[in-house]
């Protein structure tokens, strides 16, 4: 008989028994029990096998004990299943909010996929998924108890764990297994099995972290390129590629090391000339071009530049190192010892005069110091015009030089005051002094030379009446005693009648020079 409520039904029992009890009949198949909306559509039930089912029931799955379904549109979160809850008070027994636990038992055999726990996320929407973001499984550790006085001593996200019991017996174990797919015509830009984000915000950063046991590649291990060296870790090497293209390995103190091809060692192939049971002593490797010995080095085996003076320190090569009349001019190429290469000898550089020097076995100069005498060096200067001069009638005039023949001591300057010949400080001397000088032919008249000293006194003359026709050469010359800025000038006279001429004649005219006589 089917009874009809239309007011709330409450069931209160009085004893412990079984307080609703839905029986099925014999040949039951449809649900023991429905829960329908007010059209009569079924929302939750209970199927004849005793299995829960709950959202939209017409879909055919796998017989689960409990199934849950959606595909309406809502503005709700989408969730097939949320579980959410508040645990209080002091927390010191495991706490296992979502528990997934499958044990196979029996005795006959296992084969086939058999999963604790499978999620599996189905992307079937055809409009565009550019910033779409599709995660099977997503998890997440919050740690809020920022008022704690003491750190959480560990935090982990996922955990994935193989536990072997004594005597157990696993051909492959696997903590966690990535496989990927892409099907006939599909396409995957970047294919990641792993991918981590930046690791930085920690004292210590580690990216991955592994303990005890091998790290395999099965393709190429690709390092980004470091612009400076890492820090050393203590009890570490670690290996990395510079932006130079080159690999290195860096120690725990900080000192990089360049990483070799390994060509070298797959050169020491042949080695039946090296005695390596008994070595002998400062013997060292050395190859010929078809294998290697063990000897002493000689001198063919250093080639010239093989030891650059970076790699020898000072005073490192001694007399006790090196045999008497071992070097010579074959061993040292030219040019090849410079001062540089030169210890000093304890002699101030510097000029000498009359010097006295102490030379040891090897031609060095040991020692030296001034003399009193038995050197000379020359002192003096000889000047000269690039141009004729032109001399005015009756007037006594005094010659410029412009150019310098030599000058020792800067007796001379060609712009100031360029008519002197002045004796430099700490000069004072005795000065053999000339003046040479040519005019220009004409009727007979007076010419006259002199050499004057300070502009007043006249140290050396010579006058002539010169005959018609010809060109006219003089030459006057005296030994004088000079001090420290006294000057010379020459000066020179005609009375033709007009201005005259004073040729400029190359090595002849106008040459006005002075010697130091002593030399000292």
């Amino acid at each position: 008989m089917t009874q009809i409520f239309n007011e709330d039904v409450d069931i209160i029992g009085i004893a412990d028994t079984t307080q609703l009890e839905v029986r099925g009949v014999a040949t039951q198949s449809t649900p023991l029990q429905a829960w329908q909306d007010n059209l009569g559509n079924d929302l939750a039930r209970v199927t004849d096998e005793g299995l829960i089912q709950t959202g939209d029931l017409g879909m055919t799955t796998d017989d689960a004990l409990i199934e849950a379904h959606r595909d309406e549109s809502s503005t709700l979160p989408q969730r097939g299943a949320s579980l959410s809850g508040i645990i209080g008070g002091t927390l010191s027994a495991v706490v296992d909010w979502v528990f997934h636990e499958l044990t196979l038992r029996g005795s006959g055999g296992i084969s086939a996929l058999h999963q604790a726990l499978r999620v599996r996320l189905t992307n079937e929407h055809t409009g565009a998924a550019t910033n779409a973001d599709l995660r099977a499984g997503d998890f997440e550790v919050l740690n809020n108890n920022t008022g704690a006085t003491n750190a959480v001593s560990k935090v982990t996200a996922i955990h994935a764990a193989v536990n072997n019991a004594a005597n157990g017996t696993v051909a492959d174990a696997a903590g966690v297994r990535v496989a990927m797919s892409n099907g006939v015509g599909g396409t995957i830009t970047d294919a990641y099995g792993v991918q981590v984000e930046d690791i930085d915000q920690a004292t210590n950063n580690y990216a991955i972290h592994t303990g005890a046991g091998k790290n395999h590649f099965g393709d190429a291990l690709e390092l980004v390129k470091q612009t400076a060296d890492p820090a050393g870790a203590v009890g570490t090497m670690q290996l990395y590629a510079k932006s130079d293209g080159k690999l290195y390995t860096i120690d725990d103190a900080g000192l990089p090391i360049e990483v070799g091809s390994g060509s070298g060692v797959n050169q020491l192939t042949d080695l039946s000339d090296v005695n390596t049971a008994t070595p002998t002593n400062r013997n060292v490797l050395v190859a010929d071009g078809i294998d290697w010995e063990s000897r002493a080095l000689v001198a063919d085996d250093i080639q010239s530049g093989t030891f650059p003076t970076a790699r020898i320190a000072d005073d490192a090569i001694t007399t006790a190192k090196i045999a008497a009349n071992a070097v010579g001019s074959s061993e040292i190429a030219a040019n090849a010892v410079t001062g540089s290469e030169l210890n000093n000898t304890g002699v101030s550089a510097g000029s000498y005069t009359n010097a006295n020097i102490t030379v040891d076995a090897q031609g060095r100069v040991t020692a030296a110091a001034n003399g009193s005498s038995g050197g000379v060096t020359f002192s003096g200067c000889e000047v000269t015009h690039s141009a004729n001069q032109s001399i005015p009638h009756n007037s006594d005039t005094i010659l410029n030089f412009n150019t310098e023949n030599w000058d020792t001591d800067g007796y001379h300057d060609t712009v100031t005051s360029n008519s002197r010949l002045t004796i430099p400080s700490g000069m004072a001397d005795k000065y053999y002094a000339y003046l040479q000088v040519r005019w220009v032919g004409n009727n007979n008249d007076l010419r006259r030379i002199r050499i004057k000293k300070n502009s007043t006194t006249v140290v050396a003359e010579w006058m002539i009446n010169r005959p018609a026709g010809h060109d006219a050469g003089m030459f006057v010359a005296s030994v004088l005693d000079l001090a420290a800025a006294d000057y010379l000038e020459a000066e020179v006279f005609q009375n033709k009648g007009n201005a005259l001429d004073l040729l400029a004649v190359s090595g002849l005219s106008p040459r006005f020079g002075l010697v130091k006589v002593t030399g000292s």
